[in-house]
């Protein structure tokens, strides 16, 4: 006799059911939509729209054509909004097939529980038909949850094919040559801007003429503009045509800055908010650091910058958010303070840790990963990029040693083991020698061979930087000591020609521009001097305040941060 419960019971179970067939219909409508997307993007690759495409085809044949520039990148940008449409759509598709299929098996596995309660034994089947029902029943639960599981794979799959564009190469894909989707600035546009930390190639090169040798902060002789900047930060300033950019950061919020560079005005104030991923707490970090040491870069079109928090973030040229990645925490018991540099449609940034030290390249516009390599140690310096006449290097420093890189694919090309201590110096090349140099270690100078390796030319292990990267042209290299002395060696054999001490350590890295060398000390004091085998002052110019990070040039001019203000100096 059928009871109370077994009513309820059966009552349940036909909701179960039920809700695994409303489950299964609305996985099925799901997946229909899932793979028709996926069809479309096919069939239509926004990113490679026939428009496009002969947009680039003829702006290859036109490369000075500004006007074709324009409309690429305007058709550009709306085939990428298109394209991460679509993306968003794959993803929450799949998301939603995952949950349907979830909740159906879930309720079908109650159906199957609550038909074996309280059987009436008066209308029971035999025994193997019973044994049999429940295998089938076993059986296409199995298959109904594979086929569900499947089709959420394959449109999570079909979204991470459609971005393979931006996939990690591997070593394994060294021939593999990394195409960006829109025209990059040329080596030209380059050389007459500032784009990233110690200029074009982050070589501390510039050139750039008609730069001031005469100011004083004090007097404002020379001085063209002073702006006081809304927060502190150790960033150096970059620029771009009339445009400066630099970062400042606090417990309080980390912001990028866009200045006029004619009037010293602050264009726009970007806030770095809704990083996805990023934690709400801060890392410790040293007081000489903070969470604004690392320089931001620029390709002309948009603007980087990544903080000691691990949060990288990207805005357009009016200061609009872009793109933003929380790369994790750094974990450096000083804050991460290495910078950022773009080369050839690829940002590249040096995250070296204590437990993870690792450099990624990632896709200017969009923020994805392109390849990424594990790399062996920590460190605080920050990345090069030189064209050795054989091929371009990407060429990073770490408390061991030096490394170089392929840019376009991450594929190491030499390393050598021959720095130590708390490696924060960026290298310098010229003249076909890589130098690299770290307090409590040794200076070298590394000759590139003919085999696409580097040998040891010669050492150097007396008076050493600790902050300020080395400086050099092809017949000298100079160095800014923690012993607040400027050395100068001969290239070809680290020989010392001179060394001439001053009242402060210079934290800023010393430029070359006219022959000149600039070396900015910390009470904001710049010592000018010929870049010659002997010490020949040119001129002493002080700020009015102390300063510490590397000034940037431009025609004409030179754009200095203090602790508290930006300067513009020349004519």
């Amino acid at each position: 006799m059928e009871t109370d419960r077994d009513k309820t019971t059966q009552v349940v179970r036909s909701a179960a059911l039920a809700g695994a067939g409303v489950s299964g219909v609305f996985c099925l409508v799901v997946s229909v939509l899932l793979l028709v997307n996926i069809l479309q993007l096919k069939l239509n690759d926004p990113l490679n729209a026939p428009s496009l495409v002969a947009l680039r085809a003829q702006y290859a044949g036109q490369p000075s054509d500004e006007s074709l520039k324009v409309q690429i990148r305007a058709l550009d940008l709306m085939a990428r909004r298109a394209f991460f449409a679509s993306q968003q759509q794959l993803r929450l598709g799949g998301f939603l097939l995952l949950g349907g299929a979830g909740v159906g098996i879930s309720l079908l596995i109650l159906a199957g529980l609550l038909a074996t309660a309280h059987p009436d034994p008066r209308h029971l089947p035999p025994l193997e038909a019973i044994w049999a029902r429940r295998a089938g029943l076993r059986r296409g639960l199995k298959l109904a949850a594979g086929a569900l599981l499947a089709l959420a794979l394959a449109a999570w799959i079909g979204a991470d094919r459609d971005l393979g564009r931006y996939q990690v190469m591997t070593p394994a894909s060294a021939r593999a040559k990394w195409v960006p989707a829109i025209p990059v600035p040329s080596p030209a546009e380059r050389l007459k801007n500032w784009p990233n930390f110690r200029g074009p190639d982050g070589n501390g090169v510039s050139p750039a003429r008609n730069i001031p040798t005469r100011w004083n902060g004090k007097t404002g002789e020379g001085i063209k503009w002073k702006l006081t900047l809304p927060r502190a930060g150790f960033s150096s300033p970059i620029v771009w045509g009339k445009r400066i950019f630099l970062t400042a950061g606090d417990g309080a919020a980390r912001e990028i800055y866009g200045v006029d560079a004619d009037r010293g005005t602050l264009l726009w104030t970007a806030v770095v908010t809704n990083v996805p991923g990023a934690p709400g707490e801060l890392p410790e970090v040293a007081e000489s650091t903070g969470l604004a040491a690392s320089t931001p870069a620029t390709d002309g079109e948009r603007v980087y910058a990544v903080f000691g928090t691990g949060e990288l973030f990207c805005t357009d040229w009016e200061g609009r958010p872009v793109w933003s990645r929380f790369l994790g925490k750094p974990e450096n018991h000083y804050g991460h303070s290495s910078s950022l540099l773009v080369v050839d449609g690829l940002l590249i940034v040096q995250f070296d840790g204590t437990s993870r030290a690792r450099v990624l390249a990632l896709d200017s516009r969009t923020g994805r990963t392109v390849w990424e390599r594990e790399r062996p140690a920590v460190s605080w310096a920050s990345p090069i990029c030189v064209d050795t006449g054989r091929r371009k290097e990407l060429i990073l420093c770490d408390s061991v040693g030096v490394e170089s890189y392929n840019p376009a694919n991450g594929v190491t090309w030499w390393r050598q083991d021959c720095l130590g201590g708390e490696a924060a110096p960026s290298a310098a090349y010229a003249g076909g020698l890589v130098f690299v140099a770290s307090d409590f270690a040794r200076a070298s100078g590394l000759r590139l061979t003919g085999t696409g390796g580097v040998e040891v030319a010669w050492q150097w292990e007396e008076a050493l930087p600790d902050t300020a990267s080395l400086l050099a042209t092809s017949q000298l290299v100079f160095m800014a000591t923690r012993d607040r002395a400027v050395v100068c060696l001969k290239a070809k054999d680290g020989v010392r020609l001179w060394q001439q001490e001053f009242a402060s350590q210079c934290y800023a890295s010393p430029i070359l521009a006219e022959n000149r060398v600039y070396a900015l000390d910390r009470d904001g004091v710049m010592h000018i001097f010929e870049a010659a085998e002997e010490y020949k002052p040119v001129a002493t110019c002080p700020l009015g305040e102390n300063a510490g990070a590397t000034p940037a040039f431009a025609e004409g001019r030179i754009y200095i941060r203090g602790l508290r203000n930006l300067y513009g100096i020349g004519e």
